[in-house]
């Protein structure tokens, strides 16, 4: 133990380090501890991976001096360093290592007064010189992955994929040392590191179709390893086709690899084809690049190349099978063109970057779902004269999403677009041309950008925040100016992620040897951002959120019975709450009065993926001159939600068609079930229909044949309150919201359920005893999920 391991031990800790203990989850601390590794030995010397970048090592002796020099005169010296190295807020630190930590957090903390201590009779030599002043207190590994016989088998790593063990995968985009009756472009091999930069197998992956693997590159739910074969350019000495660089985007497959590296793909080839045969063609992509699975294991894949015979399009594979019956056709966007890349949101939804296209010309995204029921997919699209050929993008906890405008490997700027209401923001990084690439984002929403032209990463403020006690707005930065660099190390980066422990990798894609553009390394910022949950399925999420219930930290939305004031604002009976959990704030999702619903009551709800509303209304409602009955489910087709909202109103579902119009027979309570299509309803009272009868404490499911005017289906029984104590007036179900096997519910009044007692603002969630509903007799126990409402009843309920 010595100062060159107390600096290790802050850096690579500093997200678990409370006090002087450390606290996190176990897979978290095992990749913090490779980190450490690789700064200092358990001699106390510093780690042979550490001298890869020479400034950063500089770094680290400095800051070792700088606590040396404060043990040695702590009379002097301690004082001076404790006040300059603040805490968030600007609080002087309390002890050494706390002091430490506080500028792992916070790199750009760099005066003088610290600087200075360093260089008073310095214990180690090699610190950086007095003439040259860090501009981050940031430390950098280079990992170069050789094998046992000191070969570099990374060659233009494209994109970064970690899995739950923080392992990492990476696409190559060339191959190194390729014989001479091969061509040097595209690659075929995949690189598989622990979480220490180290290659797990004895030799990079090979076969499954691997074709010049570019940008795309996913984990499934099973985490299975999928990557998009693009193609690269470069001499082919069978055809006598010129090296040339440009990227030619001949790859025309998916390969998938197990979580142990096995291949799970058809192989290709031997022979050195320009175009491929091994790999998934299925969907007939051309130059894949963004490659993805949501929460369900569908695969999305960017097909980012077209010519006059083949449009550019988003492939789809249902449940990762690539042959499907039920796979669609290919979606092609009627005025975008060249996908590039793909994240996912909360509700499953891909978002697309499309570099081309659109009223300006200059690209735009697109949310795009696929209803299964239907078999359709359904797309909003965003343009705007701000974008400039959208390329990495990122879903953000909060639900925003983020991405950078390439301008042709020029741009210099990242937008955001909040989906609620459609508001988009701009944020400049520089006045430079950057050439930014990917993006990632951390638990917090700051956004890490790849500039590949300014050889350097920049860090976007995603909120307003303190750090070391000066305020940085959103949208600033959190890097230096020019981006946190190591010159001569890291040249043009493309992917980037955040592992579980919060380090930050960079694929170095690109160097400047004519020889040879490939980049020969990955490069790590320790401890650089927060950690989050890996893989990365969905928006980017804290680490533990995962192994949380799902809908104890999924937002809330609800309807209620009469206006009420919460933290401060007002909601009308007509308007529609998104609740956080997380951050406990009450949110205008939808405004009934901006669309005509001034005088009505929302009283059961279902939020559909993309901005799809059902809502069901308390009595009969007349919008634009169409009368909707009480025992109607009304869709509402959201352009714009919150303060803002705006859309249009069509029947989803006509209550009187399949035996619903009795007095006690209004729908007060409604879930809709995405997957199967199904109906979970419950009425106000008493019902009679064919196949069920049974009063207001009950559920019962309608499995559509056909929906909208003459809708057509079957009904069946799947919850009897009676049979877990709700039987009173006041129990009636007043709100239902049912997804993968969660039900959230609400009484009208006073409830005694179990062992609970409460009131009708509370919400209740339902641990059925079987797996999930219907039951032969409903079973299960409830628990408390919301009860911060005064005195209103809740009457639609939603989690999302």
């Amino acid at each position: 133990m010595n100062e060159l391991s107390t600096v290790a031990t802050a850096w690579a800790l500093n997200n678990f380090l409370k006090g002087e203990e450390v606290r996190g989850p176990i897979r978290s601390l095992s990749v913090a501890q490779e980190a450490y590794k690789n700064l200092v030995r358990p001699s106390g010397r510093i780690a042979k991976r550490l001298t890869g970048i020479e400034e950063s090592q500089e770094t680290f002796f400095t800051l070792a001096n700088i606590l040396s020099s404060s043990i040695r005169n702590p009379a002097k010296n301690l004082d001076v360093f404790l006040d300059s190295a603040v805490n968030a807020q600007g609080g002087s630190a309390s002890t050494t290592l706390e002091a430490l930590v506080n500028l792992a957090k916070a790199p750009l903390n760099v005066s003088r007064e610290l600087f200075a201590l360093s260089l008073q009779e310095p214990t180690y030599s090699g610190g950086l010189p007095a003439d040259s002043p860090p501009k981050a207190w940031v430390l950098g590994l280079a990992h170069f992955a050789r094998n046992s016989k000191g070969v570099n088998p990374i060659n233009g790593p494209g994109n970064i994929a970690i899995d739950k063990k923080g392992q990492l995968w990476i696409t190559n985009n060339y191959t190194p040392f390729a014989p001479r009756d091969e061509p040097p472009f595209p690659g075929n091999t995949l690189i598989n590191l622990d979480a220490g930069g180290n290659l797990i197998q004895r030799r990079p992956l090979k076969g499954g179709g691997l074709y010049g693997a570019g940008y795309g590159i996913g984990i499934d739910p099973g985490g299975q390893v999928w990557v998009g074969n693009y193609g690269f350019g470069g001499n082919n000495s069978f055809t006598n086709e010129p090296a040339l660089i440009p990227l030619r985007g001949n790859g025309n497959s998916v390969s998938r690899f197990s979580p142990n590296g096995r291949v799970r793909s058809p192989n290709g080839s031997r022979l050195p084809k320009r175009i491929p045969t091994g790999g998934f063609t299925q969907g007939g992509m051309l130059g894949p690049q963004g490659t993805v699975s949501d929460q369900q294991g569908n695969i999305w894949i960017a097909s980012s190349r077209e010519t006059k015979r083949q449009s550019s399009k988003v492939v789809l594979y249902l449940d990762g099978k690539p042959r499907h019956s039920q796979n669609p056709r290919p979606f092609e966007h009627p005025t975008l063109s060249k996908p590039f890349d793909i994240a996912i949101d909360a509700q499953g939804d891909a978002w697309v970057t499309y570099t081309e296209g659109g009223r300006f010309g200059t690209g735009g995204v697109v949310e795009l779902r696929y209803d299964r029921k239907n078999q359709r997919f359904r797309k909003r699209t965003y343009v705007d004269s701000s974008f400039d050929a959208p390329w990495g993008i990122a879903a953000a906890a909060s639900g925003e999403i983020w991405f950078t405008n390439s301008g042709n490997r020029r741009g210099s700027t990242v937008s955001v677009i909040e989906p609620l209401s459609g508001r988009k923001e701009l944020f400049t990084l520089s006045d430079k041309e950057l050439g930014v690439w990917g993006i990632s984002l951390d638990a917090q929403g700051n956004a890490y950008v790849n500039a590949f032209l300014q050889e350097s990463v920049y860090v976007v403020s995603g909120k307003t925040q303190k750090v070391a006690g000066q305020v940085v707005r959103r949208g600033e930065l959190l890097s230096p100016s020019e981006g946190y660099q190591f010159p001569g190390v890291l040249f043009r980066g493309t992917g980037l992620e955040l592992d579980p422990a919060g380090n930050l990798w960079v694929a170095n894609n690109y160097n400047t040897n004519p020889q040879n553009y490939g980049g020969r390394n990955i490069i790590q910022y320790v401890g650089l951002g927060l950690p989050v949950d890996t893989p990365l399925i969905g928006p980017v999420s804290p680490l533990a959120n995962r192994d949380r219930d799902s809908s104890k930290s999924a937002r809330i939305l609800f309807s209620l019975s009469s206006k009420e004031r919460l933290h401060g604002k007002i909601f009308q009976p007509e308007d529609i709450v998104l609740y956080n959990p997380r951050s406990d704030r009450y949110k205008l999702y939808f405004d009934g009065s901006q669309v005509g619903l001034g005088s009505a009551k929302v009283d059961a709800i279902d939020a559909l993926t993309g901005r799809g509303i059902l809502m069901s209304f308390a009595h009969t409602t007349t919008i634009n001159g169409v009368t909707y009955d009480k025992s109607d489910i009304v869709e509402f087709t959201a352009n714009s939600l919150g303060k803002r909202t705006r859309g249009s109103f069509s029947l989803f579902f006509d209550g009187s068609d399949v035996g619903l119009s009795g007095k006690s027979e209004n729908i007060d309570a409604m879930s809709y079930d995405r997957e199967s299509g199904d109906l979970l309803i419950s009425t106000n009272g008493r019902y009679r229909v064919k196949g069920s009868r049974g009063s207001g404490e009950d559920i019962i499911l309608f499995r559509p044949s056909r929906l909208g005017p003459k809708t057509k289906g079957r009904w069946s029984h799947v919850f009897d309150g009676s049979d877990v104590n709700l039987a009173s007036k006041s129990e009636n179900l007043a709100a239902i919201s049912y997804h993968r096997q969660q039900l959230l519910l609400s009484t009208y009044g006073n409830y005694s359920a179990g062992k609970l007692i409460g009131v009708g603002s509370d919400i209740l969630r339902f641990r059925p005893d079987e797996s999930k509903l219907p039951a032969s007799k409903t079973k299960g126990s409830f628990e408390v999920l919301l009860n911060q409402l005064s005195r209103n009843s809740i009457v639609g309920l939603d989690h999302i």
